[in-house]
């Protein structure tokens, strides 16, 4: 989701390895995040807009009113990912480290996984990263650290 690479994009300079496992120590910490940057006033439903939901047997969220089903990575770069939401945490924690980002390599050894799955990681968090970017005109002065022109 291109809010969570932002809010750990922004900390980047100040999230140190040590916060980073601190705030996300296991999968439940990643999905309470998730949960409060996806409905931070609560569950609501996105067909009928109704607030009360239960859960069913394969951790869905059910409307009460409409029984439409949801999930917390519905409609985010997770979307229908069979890997941990930690691994996707820490793959977007490690991509936001360094302002080159880094390589489905790196991602791949760090991470103890293949490398065609870090590499469909590294594209879906540069999609995310780019259509959030893209939602900001820039205007006035700009100050450019680095680029090419041409």
């Amino acid at each position: 989701m291109a809010k969570v690479a932002k809010v750990l994009k922004k900390r980047k300079n100040d999230l140190s390895i040590e916060k980073f496992t601190e705030y996300f120590p296991d999968e439940q910490a990643c999905q309470d995040y998730l949960f409060r940057l996806k409905w931070p006033n609560g569950f609501y439903c996105p067909e009928c807009g109704n607030r009360t939901a239960s859960i069913t047997k394969r951790g869905k969220f059910q409307c009460k009113q409409c029984k439409h089903q949801t999930t917390i990575t519905a409609g985010t770069l997770f979307h229908k990912s069979h890997l941990r939401l930690k691994l996707w945490f820490w793959a977007i924690y490690l991509f936001c480290r360094d302002k080159r980002g880094c390589s489905a390599v790196a991602i791949k050894n760090a991470l103890n996984i293949s490398y065609p799955t870090a590499w469909l990681m590294l594209q879906k968090i540069r999609s995310a990263m780019i259509a959030r970017e893209n939602e900001y005109i820039l205007n006035g002065i700009v100050l450019v650290d680095e680029f090419f022109w041409g």
